[in-house]
C-alpha cells in the first residue's frame, strides 16, 4: 500500500535564509561590538549586543537569537562556561555559536570546541568572512532541522506501526490461539525475537480426549513468518476436532502451506499425539531438533530424531509420513525445543548445541526443568542477544488427567424438534486406506442441533465400533498385545503394515435417529466382512478393566443403553438413548 509522507526531504524546507536574522553579540570591547553590529546591519540582520557572559546569557533567554557571535575572554562570564550554557539552554534547537579567538591560540580553539562551540573568527573580524560564515551555520541550521522534522515525522509514523503491529498480533493470537493453552500436562516457554514470533504452539483435545500438540517453527521471524501461523492452526483445531491422525493432519498442513506460502518459507514442526490412559505417545517430526524424553525423576531415557521433511515444500507423496510410537511409564516428560535453543551463540559465536542441551537434561532430577535449560541457556550466551525465536515445551504423561469420559446420558437433556432419519456407508479396501469415515460422519451428524451436546459420547460409540470392526474383523489384529506398553507399540506397527497392504474385507456403517414420546434413539450398526468372534463370552465391567486394551467395547457398553451382537459377531449394533 502506497502512502502519503510529511517527511521532507533534505533541503526541502528546511533551509533558513542567512538574510534578516537576529544575532546576539557578546563582547566585552565596546568598538568591537559596533563594529560588529554595524557589519551585520548591513548584510540585512538585526544585532543585539551583550558586554559580558552573564549578560549574554540573559539576553540569550530573553531575545530567543538565530545566532551567537561570542568573544572567549570577557569579566564577570567568560565565553567558556557562557557557551556551556547558552548551548544547554537551546536543548534541541541548534543555535550555532561563533566564537571570536585568536588564530595562534590552540588551546584556547580546544576549550571552546569543549565547550560546545560551532566555528570561529579570529581577531579583527573580516566582513566577507562573518557573512560567509554565517551563510555556513545557517545551512547547517536548515540541515539540521530537517533531519529533525524527519526524526519526528519517523517517529510518528513508528508509533503508528506499532499500535498496527499490536493490535495485528492481538487479532493474531485470538485466531491461533483460540485453543487451551493451559493444560495442565504441558508446560511451555516461548521467547519471540519480535511481536510476531515464527515460532508456533498450539495445543487442543480430541473428542477422545487425547492431547494433541503441535510444535512448529516457520524459517525466519516476525510478521512475514507468523502468517502462516493462520491457515496452520485453522487445520490444526479443525482436524483434531474431527480425531484425525496425526499423520493426517501433518499432510493437510503440508498441502496447504504448500500452496500457501513462497518458496523460502516453511514449518519445520512436530507434531504429538499424547494418550496417557495407555502410556503412549505418537509422533511425527519434520527437520526438527531430536525430541527427548525425560524420566519421572530425572535422566534422559530416549530421544527421537526427526524422520521426515518440513512443511510445506515438497508435495505430499514425497513429504514423508514417518510415525514414531513410543511406551511411556506414568510421568515420564516429552521434550521439544526449536532450533533457537540449539542454536543461541556466546560472543565468540559458539553455539549451544545439542550435547549441551542433552547433558542438561540428563542431570534434571525432577524439578523444573524449562527452567534449568533456560539458565544453562542464559548462562552459556553471557549476555548475547538472541538472533532466533526460542520455544520448550514439556509434555508430561499423566494417566491420572487423561481418564477417558463416561458421560451418562440421563446427564444431558436438550430441548429441540428431533427428525427421524438414517445414512448408511459402506467402504472397500482401496477407500479404508486411504479414508477416515468417522470424522466424515461427525460432520454430518453435527448437523443436526440437537446432537451437539452429545458430540463427545456420539464419537465414542461410532469410533470404538468402527475401530473394532477394522482391527479385529478386517484386519485380524491380536487384541492380547495391548496388555503391555510394547505391546501397544508392537501392535501399532502390525496394524500400520496390514493397513497398507489390505486388499480384501468391507466395513458398513448404518446409523438411525428416531424419536419415541420423549426419548430421542440414536442406532449405530457396524458390520465387518471378517470371520467375527465368541461375542457369547461374559466380558468384564469397565471398572475391573485395568489392561491398556479392552475398554473400548466396555466403554460403549457403559454409554448405551443397549449392544447388541449378531451373526458371526462381526455385525453389532448399540442403541444410545437421551431425553428430548
Amino acid at each position: 500500500m502506497l502512502r502519503e509522507s510529511n517527511i521532507p526531504f533534505a533541503g526541502e524546507g528546511g533551509h533558513i535564509g542567512s538574510t534578516g536574522l537576529k544575532i546576539l553579540i557578546v563582547d566585552d570591547d565596546n568598538i568591537s561590538r559596533k563594529i560588529l553590529s554595524r557589519n551585520l546591519v548591513g548584510y540585512g540582520h538585526r544585532a543585539v549586543t551583550a558586554k559580558n557572559g552573564q549578560e549574554g546569557v540573559e539576553l540569550f533567554e530573553r531575545e530567543n537569537p538565530d545566532l551567537v557571535i561570542m568573544d572567549i575572554m570577557m569579566p564577570v562570564m567568560d565565553g567558556y562556561e557562557a557557551t556551556r550554557i547558552i548551548k544547554e539552554k537551546a536543548g534541541g534547537s541548534f543555535i550555532p555559536v561563533i566564537c571570536l579567538t585568536v588564530m595562534e591560540d590552540e588551546e584556547g580553539l580546544a576549550k571552546c570546541i569543549e565547550a560546545g562551540a560551532d566555528d570561529f573568527l579570529s581577531k579583527p573580524v573580516t566582513p566577507t568572512i562573518l557573512n560567509a560564515k554565517i551563510d555556513s551555520m545557517m545551512r547547517i541550521r536548515g540541515l539540521y532541522n530537517t533531519v529533525n522534522a524527519q526524526k519526528d515525522a519517523l517517529g510518528v509514523m513508528c508509533d503508528e506501526k506499532d499500535r498496527e503491529m499490536a493490535f495485528a498480533e492481538k487479532i493474531h493470537s485470538q485466531i491461533v490461539y483460540r485453543g487451551s493453552m493451559e493444560e495442565p500436562t504441558v508446560r511451555y516457554w516461548i521467547s519471540p525475537m519480535a511481536i510476531f514470533s515464527g515460532d508456533l504452539l498450539l495445543m487442543d483435545r480430541s473428542p477422545s480426549g487425547h492431547l494433541h500438540v503441535l510444535m512448529g517453527d516457520f524459517t525466519g521471524h516476525g510478521l512475514s513468518a507468523a502468517m502462516g501461523a493462520i491457515p496452520a492452526s485453522e487445520i490444526f483445531y479443525t482436524m483434531t476436532g474431527r480425531e484425525c491422525s496425526i499423520n493426517e493432519i501433518a499432510m493437510e498442513l503440508n498441502r496447504k502451506l504448500k500452496g500457501l506460502l513462497p518458496s523460502n518459507i516453511f514449518l519445520a514442526a512436530v507434531l504429538v499425539r499424547m494418550d496417557s490412559a495407555r502410556c503412549a505417545a505418537t509422533v511425527w517430526s519434520g527437520a526438527v531438533p531430536d525430541i527427548f524424553i525425560v524420566e519421572r525423576e530425572g535422566g534422559l531415557k530416549k530421544r527421537i530424531k526427526s524422520r521426515n521433511l518440513p512443511l510445506g515444500v515438497v508435495d505430499n507423496d514425497m513429504l514423508g509420513s514417518t510415525v514414531e510410537v513410543t511406551g511411556l511409564a506414568d510421568g515420564d516428560r516429552l521434550c521439544v525445543f526449536s532450533d533457537g535453543v540449539t542454536e543461541a551463540v556466546r560472543p565468540d559465536g559458539e553455539m549451544f548445541g545439542e550435547e549441551r542441551l542433552e547433558e542438561c537434561l540428563n542431570q534434571n532430577r525432577g524439578g523444573l526443568l524449562l527452567e534449568e535449560v533456560k539458565a544453562a541457556v542464559d548462562t552459556f550466551c553471557e549476555g548475547q542477544s538472541r538472533k532466533d525465536d526460542v520455544t520448550m515445551v514439556e509434555i508430561i504423561c499423566d494417566g491420572n488427567a487423561s481418564a477417558l469420559p463416561c458421560a451418562t446420558t440421563s446427564s444431558i437433556r436438550v430441548e429441540s424438534d428431533q427428525c427421524e432419519w438414517q445414512m448408511v456407508v459402506e467402504l472397500e479396501p482401496n477407500k479404508r486406506r486411504d479414508v477416515d469415515p468417522v470424522p466424515m460422519i461427525m460432520d454430518v451428524l453435527m448437523q443436526d442441533d440437537g446432537l451437539v451436546q452429545h458430540k463427545e459420547n456420539l464419537f465414542l460409540i461410532i469410533s470404538e465400533l468402527f475401530t473394532n470392526a477394522l482391527d479385529h474383523g478386517v484386519l485380524g489384529m491380536d487384541g492380547s498385545l495391548k496388555q503391555t506398553v510394547e505391546g501397544m507399540i508392537q501392535y501399532f506397527s502390525e496394524r500400520e503394515k496390514a493397513l497398507a497392504s489390505l486388499e480384501t474385507g468391507a466395513i458398513r456403517i448404518e446409523i438411525k435417529h428416531t424419536t419415541h414420546q420423549n426419548e430421542s434413539v440414536f442406532m449405530v450398526g457396524v458390520e465387518d466382512s471378517g470371520p467375527g468372534f465368541d461375542y457369547r463370552r461374559e466380558g468384564a465391567s469397565l471398572s475391573e478393566t485395568g489392561s491398556m486394551g479392552g475398554r473400548g467395547l466396555q466403554l460403549v457398553r457403559s454409554l448405551c443403553k443397549e449392544i447388541v451382537f449378531q451373526g458371526r459377531g462381526n455385525k453389532v449394533e448399540a442403541s444410545y438413548t437421551f431425553n428430548v
